[in-house]
């Protein structure tokens, strides 16, 4: 390993709750992968004196200390500040920051507020700027053999930063080992079933490193290692790779990373076929998941929220009779829809989910959580019935990814993989 890392997230909106911390996971899948241990985890308030005692605590335990957050132009936003005064370090005014803050409004036609340009303050005794996506570039800062960054707080500047400059820099710090990784993403099984199939595999002296992450019923598997001879290691990782993917075949997503919406997106694109969706329970998140994935405009047509049961009768053509006899939430109706939507937008393909997502509206024999897939092509139209835990929330993200992994297995069906 290169040493160990502690992660410092900054705001009061984390520690009160109001925006949910994604960058320390992030963070750390990011840097493990290249050797670095993650050992702490830190959510501080937006105070400079709680972000200098965070970075003094912090130093007595990482070689590399990552600060996310708190580098804006508000009042409140005072990592500069706290981390100068834990280093007992001065701020100034770097001129060519400020040039390109002053540029930058130019060139979006607004006048720049004078706030901003804390944003152009680094601090004393050795620092280097790093230019990112937003307003607020990042710091490194070197403290005798310790690295530290200060990052913005907004993820998708943040993971800009971080792949484009901060990661390629880390690599730079070679200790003689190389370092791989790779992603296996799985729907359709449990956590607990892919880590038994895992730690099996690796109590067979593979020598990777793996970690299992579940949200909204997808499973993420990571594996790495680090090795002097980096072909075998690479030889190591793909074995593996295969060992477990053909263990959990019927669950695997992609063994590159890519979600769902990804896969389904680029199958669709190989296959040249259209697609639409009919969604009740789901509400449209079908829909803006697989809009989500650049490109979907290729084979992708639109959608019908038919959420009332006049709009699947009159405007899917559902069957009353289906409705009355099976009800509103059954395989039956699933199809119907699928079939409906299939016709009136002229897909190739087609999607469908009605169910009953909660609190209320749940029977003895359709109980809440009860969700009904429907997929509708040329050859007819297929079916699942799903019991989805959680709340209502969880079951209706839950069921658009039941609807996309769906759609993934119907189309490696049809092409043999």
């Amino acid at each position: 390993m290169r040493g160990r890392a502690v992660i410092i997230c900054v705001g009061d909106e984390l520690l009160e709750g109001r925006v949910a911390d994604t960058n320390s996971q992030y963070l750390r899948e990011s840097l493990e992968p290249l050797g670095w241990k993650v050992v702490m985890i830190m959510t501080v308030a937006d105070a400079s004196e709680e972000i200098s005692s965070a970075l003094r605590f912090a130093l007595g335990r990482g070689d590399l200390i990552i600060l996310t957050g708190g580098l804006g132009p508000t009042p409140d936003d005072l990592t500069r500040e706290g981390v100068a005064e834990g280093l007992g370090r001065q701020l100034v005014r770097d001129p060519a920051i400020e040039s390109r803050l002053r540029d930058r409004f130019d060139r979006m036609g607004r006048e720049m507020p004078p706030s901003n340009l804390r944003q152009a303050d680094i601090l004393t005794g050795g620092c280097e700027v790093i230019e990112g996506e937003g307003t607020a570039p990042g710091l490194l800062i070197r403290e005798e053999s310790r690295l530290i960054y200060l990052l913005p707080g907004v993820p998708s500047e943040l993971r800009y930063m971080v792949e484009k400059k901060v990661l390629p820099a880390l690599s730079l710090e070679s200790d003689g080992l190389f370092r791989s990784s790779r992603k296996i993403e799985l729907f359709g099984c449990t956590e607990a079933e892919a880590g038994e199939v895992v730690q099996s595999l690796l109590r067979q002296g593979s020598g990777i490193k793996a970690s299992w992450l579940a949200r909204e019923g997808v499973i993420q598997i990571r594996l790495w290692g680090e090795a002097a001879d980096a072909r075998e290691l690479e030889g190591r990782l793909e074995d593996l790779v295969k060992k477990v993917s053909e263990r959990l075949s019927g669950a695997v997503v992609s063994t590159d990373g890519s979600s769902l919406a990804e896969v389904a997106s680029e199958l669709m694109k190989r296959r040249g076929a259209t697609l639409a969706v009919a969604e009740s329970c789901t509400g449209g998140l079908i829909g803006e998941r697989i809009t989500s994935v650049p490109g979907s405009s290729l084979f992708f047509l639109g959608g019908v929220i038919s959420y009332s049961v006049p709009v699947k009768t009159s405007l899917l053509g559902v069957p009353r009779k289906a409705i009355n006899e099976k009800g509103v939430v059954s395989r039956e109706v699933a199809e119907a829809m699928a079939r409906g939507v299939r016709s009136l937008l002229g897909s190739d393909l087609a999607l469908s989910s009605t169910g009953v997502a909660g609190p209320g509206g749940g029977t003895a024999e359709t109980p809440i959580g009860t969700v009904c897939i429907g997929l509708s092509s040329e050859g007819g139209e297929r079916s699942w019935e799903l019991r989805l835990p959680g709340d209502r929330d969880m079951v209706r993200r839950l069921a658009a990814n039941a609807a996309l992994m769906a759609l993934i297995r119907h189309l490696r069906e049809g092409s043999g993989g």
